[in-house]
């Protein structure tokens, strides 16, 4: 994320080092320089959950592994109008019309003051580790992107139930 605080001080001309530069102080960065960025707007963000087994999770889980859980949860991020997601690589749809239907939830996660610009630098900066190759079901899913994407956005990541999923079943 070097890449991407450089930017940030750059655009908004943070005075940093480049020992500075990382992601601590990148978050550190946004803390100081709301101000600065708060001229761009305020961008809604949210969650879509998508329950990948249909109900099937919530209907079957008890009997099936002795828990019950609610869904077998894909999520996608909600910011600048368009939906972002972690499927093959870092996919872009129109919010609640992907592939995967309508979501099951949505969340309202906060606003951010970014501009959609530094959004997509980030994006850059993160696209190696979110490639067809570096995917894993239960490690490396949509779910760490949406959490990863939703701390740079509003300074948490999305609920820690959806995370935790893999290690409960």
């Amino acid at each position: 994320t070097r890449l991407v605080g450089r930017k940030i001080a750059k655009r908004f001309r943070l005075d940093a080092s480049e020992d500075e530069i990382s992601t601590r102080s990148t978050q550190i960065w946004f803390a100081r320089s709301r101000f600065a960025m708060a001229e761009s707007g305020a961008t809604k963000v949210q969650l879509h959950l998508y329950d990948l087994s249909q109900g099937m999770a919530r209907a079957m889980s008890a009997q099936l592994l002795g828990k019950q859980i609610e869904g077998v949860w894909h999520t996608g991020i909600i910011a600048f109008g368009e939906e972002w997601y972690f499927g093959g690589g870092i996919q872009r749809g129109a919010p609640g019309f992907t592939h995967f239907g309508r979501p099951s939830q949505v969340l309202d996660l906060g606003e951010t003051h970014l501009p959609r610009e530094v959004f997509e630098e980030f994006l850059v900066d993160i696209a190696p580790r979110f490639t067809m190759q570096t995917y894993n079901l239960l490690r490396h899913n949509c779910n760490n992107f949406s959490d990863e994407v939703a701390h740079f956005l509003v300074g948490e990541g999305i609920p820690s139930h959806i995370l935790s999923l893999p290690d409960e079943v």
